[in-house]
């Protein structure tokens, strides 16, 4: 079995990931999944504040119709209690009704400060929500900022990198087609379950051997396949275990 072209793309390939790795984890890629889930934070405060301002105005709309209906009422009544004063003057023994309108003043008056109450509640929530709401917008905005800084750095050491990895994708796509497909198949495989090296040599121990991948001792089944066709794949991990050497089978 010829893998001298496979370990060479194991090589390249395992070099391609690591620079790739180290993009991913440098401090401004890192700042930058911050900065994502920070502004995820903000634009869901101003959306909740948009929200809680719409039920706002649409309560308050409620609040100052109803108010100004208590108030017509409450005009009325007293243009209606004026006429029974002056009418109380000439029969002073007609007082049931005059009573019924005070009373029904009074709970108006009652009802209507409780709206003013209900009124004064929701101007205070109005404030409270117009403070999330430019908390949240000055939030955004330094977020995004911080963003576009991190990003700005993380694109610039992106490009002392693109000529190493244009070169290394270069090499691999040459050599792509120089190695047996069912190996080329398993070693995909493998390696997008981000198990690397796909393809590992064998460590002979005494008698007995084992992948270096994971470690785990092959079982005899796994030895003698090793042993009659050099490669065969690790029960544990599923890796590609090969030696290059002839073995003795003894």
């Amino acid at each position: 079995m010829k893998l001298d072209k496979l370990l060479e793309y194991q090589k390249l390939d395992i070099g391609l990931r690591r620079i790739t790795l180290e993009l991913e984890k440098s401090d401004d890629a890192k700042k930058i999944e911050v900065a994502k889930q920070e502004f995820a934070i903000a634009k869901k405060a101003i959306e909740d504040s948009e929200k809680n301002a719409l039920s706002l105005v649409e309560f308050f709309g409620e609040l100052e119709k109803n108010y100004q209906e208590v108030g017509k009422k409450i005009d009325k009544l007293i243009d209606q209690i004026e006429k029974q004063e002056k009418e109380l003057e000439k029969k002073p023994d007609k007082t049931s009704e005059f009573e019924k309108s005070i009373n029904e003043l009074a709970a108006l008056k009652s009802e209507a400060a409780s709206i003013e109450n209900k009124i004064a509640d929701q101007k205070s929530k109005g404030d409270e929500t117009i403070q999330k709401y430019k908390a949240a917008s000055d939030r955004a905005k330094k977020v995004r900022d911080f963003h576009a800084k991190a990003k700005e750095r993380l694109d610039i050491l992106q490009k002392t990198k693109d000529p190493e990895i244009k070169a290394i994708k270069t090499s691999l796509k040459k050599l792509e087609p120089q190695i047996d497909e069912i190996f080329m198949t398993q070693y995909k495989t493998i390696t997008s379950e981000g198990k690397y090296p796909a393809f590992v040599e064998a460590h002979l121990d005494g008698k007995n051997f084992s992948c270096k991948g994971c470690g785990m001792s092959l079982s005899q089944t796994g030895s003698s396949a090793l042993i009659s066709q050099s490669y065969t794949s690790c029960e544990s991990c599923r890796r590609i275990v090969y030696t290059l050497g002839k073995i003795a089978s003894n």
